[in-house]
């Protein structure tokens, strides 16, 4: 598995995930793992007052761990230790004065804002005062997510989706028919130069020669990266590949059942954070797009580009008339 993940286009880290997933529940079942790491290119990077670990106590070198006793089971891992005065607070090595508050068992940062399940209550950890709480709840256009395992009020993304391989929703509403045996641009990033850019492709017609069986496939194009999606089945660069599958270039693909249909979920994560994450639920015949505002003026297709500069009048002007559609034929 760690070899096709490498040779599949995710590189080193890879590697690393799966070397540390592996000395991780070695660990866990009290088998000693020596210094892995070494003559390797998978080096902790630890923060400052703190050095790389083979062995580390993580029941008593968090913030946590001091205002909670016995709420990390004691164990033996590899990770970043903090010096003598110091411990971890989730980011970096603090003194133990500057540690935070815990709330249900959650640890609060004391420049931090810890949002309840619901959004309806958010909290904070008073450097006098303790943990302290107020009612609020998410503004108009956002949404109650669970995002990199907290809550938070977050701008709700807006959809663009195609039904039965031939109609679409705009991100404006607009209601567009397609004809079949045609492939469309459904998204792309207009600037084809943008380290951003992407462009997603529909086809909905015969594949296998035979025009009585019609599959809808899609494509998504990155620089230097193609994926073909076809009734669940997934290729990259024209191999296919198991899910879940993570590349290097920000995208992760996972799979799932949805009205007992099979479905590939692709989330376009870029690093500069989540406001260009960009996810893409595709289904048999269908896919949706959900779009967050940071694209908007940025995007060609026919789902338009949040702000309505291209007129979707003319659906064939996003005919790619010499672009094959049949990505996970033979």
């Amino acid at each position: 598995m760690c070899m096709r993940a490498v040779c599949a286009g995710a590189g080193h880290r890879a590697m690393c995930l799966a070397l540390e997933a592996y000395s991780l529940s070695c660990q866990a079942k009290g088998i000693p793992v020596g210094p892995w790491r070494e003559n390797t290119l998978c080096s902790l990077q630890c923060p400052e007052r703190s050095s790389p670990a083979d062995c580390l106590d993580s029941s008593s070198n968090s913030c946590l761990a001091l205002l909670q006793p016995g709420s990390s089971a004691a164990s033996c891992e590899d990770g970043c230790q903090c010096s003598s005065d110091r411990v971890f607070d989730g980011g970096e090595c603090v003194p133990y004065s500057q540690c935070g508050c815990t709330l249900h068992d959650k640890y609060i940062k004391t420049d931090e804002l810890l949002y309840m399940k619901d959004c309806t209550q958010r909290c904070w950890c008073h450097p006098l005062g303790g943990v302290m709480c107020e009612e609020v709840s998410c503004s108009p256009g956002q949404q109650c997510a669970l995002r990199s395992g907290s809550w938070g009020c977050y701008e709700r993304p807006e959809v663009c989706e195609l039904r039965g391989g031939l109609h679409v929703s705009t991100l404006s509403g607009q209601l567009l028919h397609l004809e079949p045996q045609l492939s469309y641009s459904l998204m792309s990033v207009c600037d084809e130069a943008s380290v951003q850019w992407f462009s997603l492709i529909s086809y909905h017609g015969p594949c296998d020669g035979s025009s009585s069986r019609l599959v809808t496939v899609f494509q998504i194009l990155l620089h230097g990266m193609s994926l073909a999606i076809q009734q669940g089945t997934v290729k990259v660069n024209g191999h296919f590949v198991s899910l879940p599958h993570t590349l290097a270039s920000g995208l992760t693909l996972t799979s799932g059942v949805n009205q007992k249909k099979s479905e590939v979920t692709v989330i376009l994560r870029r690093d500069a954070g989540l406001e260009w994450e960009l996810q893409i639920d595709i289904g048999v015949t269908m896919v949706t797009v959900k779009v967050p505002l940071w694209y908007s003026g940025k995007l060609c297709g026919l789902c338009g580009n949040l702000n309505d500069l291209y007129s979707h009048n003319s659906v064939k002007s996003w005919v790619l008339s010499d672009f094959p559609g049949c990505g996970c034929s033979g």
